[in-house]
């Protein structure tokens, strides 16, 4: 007796239109599923000789009599009357074929199939059994896609419901997890990874610190190093991670997620820890996930330790490939982290990112501020900001103005973004449109360094970008005590050089738990200004060719 595996390998969508037109002669076919938020198709596969979008806007209508009618929709050479108009008038037949999924007592549209026929004749075989045998295919197909992004989401939607709720034992936990989240994707996505392991990594890092709440609230908010007996207590909540999403996986069926994350903290040279596992005993999203942490920790400023510069960042990855970390995933995360500085719109892809957003608003001829935090994502051309807290009465007061901020470790991107829809659970943006200062020349460049205030107080800040003309820098929020509205900022540049410039601050917006401030120079001394287009023009030099280095 012996046993031999046997291959299951499910076709594609691409693979079954393909046999399908090979069969059945059909001129133009395309598969598209049905975003359940928007209720709008969205394209899955296709053969056709025409661009998609015209096909999509009349499937999207054709769609409405369809769920009205519970029913396929079949076009032939009858007058089909003008609602019902054929997308291509030289088509014989065109079939409308939705793809239902029970729900409890309902039935959903969970995608629709479109098969276009020019020929009469041929089109006589799209109502024989073996055109029905190969539709059958299809629809499993599509629902067991279906049902598999449904998982998936819901997934995210716990994990992201527990972050929450840990959010509010350690402040800002989530917009963390959402930077850790974007480097993990970027290297999954580097290193051609399926699409199923990276949405398995996106869950497993929404959970893998879930395990602080079990952690003392004064270890987790300390400020500066932890003593040896809290890093110990601080070390645990590998395990209680763990253990919180072994209760899940068989609800959400997130199988792999538990031990992704209990080995995420483990070395490749078996220095790590919960367990000293080392090389090919430690799962490679795991070691993606551990990489991912130690790249947003390392571009992240905290109250110990200042953030380190890209070029700093792939220092370390290369000293410590073969050791802390996968010589694979090192090399995936120096490509990635090489390109960073044109990620900014891939951050609000996949799982997306936290954000805060600052609205202007007008209620009752009174204006007033009003500031929200949560999620926002691009899916399919459409950026949603989801809150943490719903937008109350917002049907009753109109936007003046509005912001949009999403932190990138120690980077804040400001957008300007153009609103399509309002609701209290979600805001939806059509576009959103970085904005940059055009004015003057400018670099990216966190500095340290202090703003001494009229009131002769002294603020600890941390600049981001360094103008011609101006400062954009923050302060974290729990150190301010007044409202600061001018002031002398005070700089080391690298090379050691020091500068006190004055000035006013021109906007500030809240962001996470910062302060982010727009600083114009006021009388300026010539000799002040000088050094700062110097040090500009030296760190962009600096700059491209450590660039052409990587």
């Amino acid at each position: 007796m012996k046993f031999l595996d046997v291959p299951i390998r499910r076709p594609s969508f691409k693979e079954l239109i393909d046999k399908v037109k090979r069969s059945f002669h059909c001129d133009a076919i395309a598969i598209f599923g049905l975003d359940q938020q928007s209720k709008q198709l969205f394209e899955l596969s296709s053969l056709l000789n025409e661009d998609i979008e015209e096909l999509q806007t009349k499937c999207n209508w054709m769609l409405k009599i369809i769920e009205r009618e519970q029913k396929a929709l079949v076009l032939d050479n009858e007058d089909n009357g003008e609602t019902c108009s054929k997308y291509q008038s030289e088509n014989a037949v065109e079939m409308y074929l939705p793809v239902f999924k029970e729900q409890g007592d309902v039935r959903i549209v969970a995608g629709l199939m479109f098969f276009g026929c020019r020929s009469a004749q041929d089109a006589k075989e799209l109502y024989s059994e073996e055109f029905k045998e190969m539709v059958f295919r299809i629809h499993c197909l599509l629902i067991s896609r279906y049902d598999a992004a449904r998982k998936t989401e819901d997934a995210f939607r716990m994990a992201y419901l527990l972050c929450e709720i840990i959010d509010i034992k350690e402040p800002y936990l989530i917009s963390r997890l959402f930077n850790v989240a974007f480097w993990c994707e970027k290297i999954a996505k580097e290193m051609k990874l399926a699409q199923i392991d990276i949405e398995k990594l996106m869950v497993a890092t929404l959970m893998h610190d879930l395990g602080k709440i079990y952690i003392d609230e004064r270890i987790l908010n300390k400020q500066g190093k932890l003593t040896s007996q809290e890093y110990k207590a601080i070390k645990k909540r590998v395990l209680y991670s763990f253990e919180i999403a072994e209760q899940f996986k068989d609800l959400y069926e997130i199988y792999d997620i538990p031990n992704i994350i209990l080995c995420y903290q483990e070395r490749v040279d078996g220095m790590g820890y919960p367990y000293g596992k080392k090389g090919d005993e430690i799962p490679l999203l795991s070691k993606i996930l551990g990489a991912a942490k130690a790249i947003s920790s390392m571009l992240t400023t905290t109250s110990y330790s200042p953030a380190k510069t890209i070029f700093e960042v792939i220092e370390e990855l290369k000293n410590n490939s073969d050791k802390q970390f996968d010589k694979q995933v090192a090399d995936a995360a120096i490509a990635v982290i090489a390109g960073e500085r044109k990620l900014s719109e891939e951050q609000l892809k996949g799982i997306g990112s936290f954000a805060t957003l600052n609205i202007k608003i007008k209620k009752d001829e009174k204006e007033k501020n009003y500031i929200a935090w949560g999620n926002i994502r691009k899916k399919r051309g459409i950026y949603t900001f989801v809150p943490t807290v719903r937008l109350i009465d917002c049907g009753n007061f109109v936007i003046q103005n509005c912001s949009l901020y999403v932190s990138v470790n120690d980077q804040i991107i400001h957008y300007k973004p153009s609103i399509k829809s309002i609701s209290e659970d979600k805001i939806e943006f059509t576009e959103l449109e970085v904005q940059k200062d055009y004015n003057a020349f400018s670099l990216s460049w966190v500095l340290p360094g202090v703003i001494v205030t009229p009131t002769r107080n002294v603020y600890e800040l941390f600049a981001t970008t360094i103008a011609g003309d101006h400062i954009d820098f923050y302060i974290f929020n729990k150190n301010l005590e007044e409202d600061i509205n001018e002031g002398v900022v005070k700089l080391m540049f690298e090379d050691g050089k020091k500068i006190a410039l004055p000035g006013i601050i021109t906007s500030s917006d809240r962001v996470d738990d910062r302060v982010l401030f727009r600083f114009k120079y006021m009388d300026i001394r010539p000799e002040d200004m000088k050094m700062v287009y110097s040090e500009l023009f030296k760190k962009q030099i600096q700059l491209k060719n450590l660039l052409s280095r990587i």
